[in-house]
């Protein structure tokens, strides 16, 4: 059983929050998630408001029932509960991804319009291991690595993991302890999911030494890598005065020479990202894209590419410039 203490090391980082409003689909992770933050608030005089909010996928028969009893056990421990469904026509693929996003759009607007300024998760670290696997799967770099934050800036909203450091079946055990069993979702071992798959695989990779344990190390790591990462990149950009406006970004590239490879890209992306409205541009095209522009750099020669709906030139006087590329012609 955790402690008060272990309970002040997962919630006070909330602690100065006006209202949080916490995602409870009813699995055991959740639930424990619901009845130790109730526990953790009411032993202190000061706190966030709390309440809770259950996403029905309406993938399942009778999945909406899984609501009603959420709605009831939040009402014995005190917590209004929002049910939120997710309507319409379901995609026939990425249904994991889609379902992800329609869901944390749903939890959005629910914290907006109730006044909660957080969200919290109840991601654990079988989770984390999970995440890592997936992304070393899919090539990430360092940020992808990094995984799931325990908290971090979401939409005006700030959303906290205080359970990526509990194993799952900690959690479990909480949730009995409180008398609760929790719902288990059939998705978490069909074996057209993705996870569902990495988690089949847990004893072989474990033998391996990709335990959970180890994943989430490098996932701590690959945070902290990431965060050093990011701020040097914003310093180099502050002290090369880019500015971008609304013509793009232009300016000596002197300041660009000799800079390290991975803040040559990631500047280069930022610059992108902010020029095109925060359309999302490949690691690998960005990745060639850098190479070919710290070549002409070395060379002193003239430059020009286009990459996620941008330009990306350096002139003969030595001028940088990204800016929205002019939309194609329409074929005669």
């Amino acid at each position: 059983m955790l402690t008060p203490a272990d309970l002040d090391a997962l919630f006070l980082p909330m602690v100065r929050a006006r209202h949080v409003l916490l995602a409870v689909s009813g699995g055991p992770d959740s639930l424990a998630l619901m009845v130790l933050i109730t526990r953790w608030r009411g032993g202190r005089a000061t706190g966030p408001e709390l309440s809770v909010a259950h996403v029905d996928h309406g993938l399942r028969a009778r999945s909406d029932q899984e609501g009603v009893v959420v709605a009831r056990l939040a009402a014995q421990w005190g917590l209004a509960c929002h049910l939120l469904r997710w309507e319409g026509e379901k995609p026939a693929t990425r249904i994991e991804e889609r379902a992800r996003v329609v869901r944390y759009r749903l939890l959005t607007d629910c914290a907006r319009s109730h006044g909660a300024d957080g969200l919290a998760t109840a991601h654990h670290a079988d989770d984390q291991a999970e995440t890592v696997l997936q992304r070393l799967a899919h090539g990430s770099g360092i940020g992808g690595l990094s995984a799931m934050a325990p908290q971090r800036s979401h939409e005006g909203l700030t959303l906290w993991r205080p359970f990526l450091d509990l194993s799952r079946a900690m959690l479990a055990e909480e949730c009995r302890a409180a008398g609760l069993i929790g719902f288990v979702d059939p998705g978490n071992h069909d074996p057209l999911f993705d996870r569902a798959r990495l988690r089949q695989l847990g004893t072989e990779r474990a033998r391996l030494g990709l335990t959970d344990a180890t994943l989430t190390r490098l996932a701590r790591r690959a945070g902290r890598a990431e965060a050093a990462l990011v701020a040097t990149t914003a310093e180099f950009l502050a002290q090369a005065g880019v500015a971008i406006g609304p013509d793009g970004f232009a300016g000596p590239s002197e300041a660009w020479h000799n800079l390290p490879d991975e803040i040559l890209l990631r500047a280069l992306g930022h610059i992108l990202a902010k020029v095109n409205g925060g359309t999302v541009v490949p690691l690998a095209k960005l990745e060639r894209l850098t190479a070919n522009f710290q070549a002409a750099l070395a060379h002193k020669a003239r430059f020009a590419a286009s990459l996620g709906g941008c330009t990306v030139k350096i002139s003969a006087r030595a001028t940088l410039s990204i800016k929205l590329a002019p939309p194609r012609r329409a074929a005669s």
